[in-house]
Parts: C-alpha cells; sequence; structure tokens
C-alpha cells in the first residue's frame, strides 16, 4: 500500500491498519506526497506495481525514499503552480 505523508483522504494511521490486516501487504510510506500516487507520481506507482508483480513487494519500504525522489511526471505535479499563475494573472488583470 502506497502512503503519502499528507494524505488526508487515507491517512497513515489508516493505511497501517489495512496492512495489518490483508495478507502479505506491506506499506511504502512516500514522503512529500499527499493522496492518489498513480496520478502525481506515476514512476513510484510502476515500480511498486512492478515489484509487486515480480513478488519482490517485500523489499518496498526499504526502497521508499527512493522511490519518493524519483522525477514525478503525472499532470497533477503542475496543478498547483498552474492555479497560482491563474489566480496572479487575474489579480493583474483586476489592478
Amino acid at each position: 500500500m502506497i502512503s503519502g505523508e499528507r494524505d488526508l483522504r487515507t491517512p497513515r494511521v489508516i493505511a497501517e491498519r489495512l496492512v495489518d490486516l490483508l495478507p502479505d501487504a506491506v506499506l511504502v510510506p512516500l514522503t512529500g506526497m499527499g493522496h492518489s500516487a498513480l496520478d502525481t507520481h506515476r514512476l513510484a506507482g510502476l515500480h511498486v506495481a512492478h515489484a509487486v508483480t515480480e513478488g519482490t513487494h517485500a523489499a518496498l519500504p526499504d526502497r521508499a525514499d527512493r522511490l519518493a525522489t524519483l522525477p514525478r511526471r503525472g499532470a497533477s505535479r503542475v496543478l498547483g503552480n498552474l492555479i497560482t499563475a491563474r489566480l496572479t494573472a487575474e489579480r493583474i488583470t483586476r489592478a
């Protein structure tokens, strides 16, 4: 289970409980992330999926820091910047 440190929808404590309930599950805690790793951090998601298919997912928690530093290529990674730019442009045009 991928868990972002800033995930408000599924807080870490909930992810930890789910991992405890699911057989053979592991927690992959990613720093600097919120919710929805598959949208915002596709490379990390792909690495996790690959490890699961290869049966090497037990080692994922040890790789979590490295996975978190992979380049973020999801479209959502620029959403905050787009919103800020839009608000700035609107403020400038109204002045």
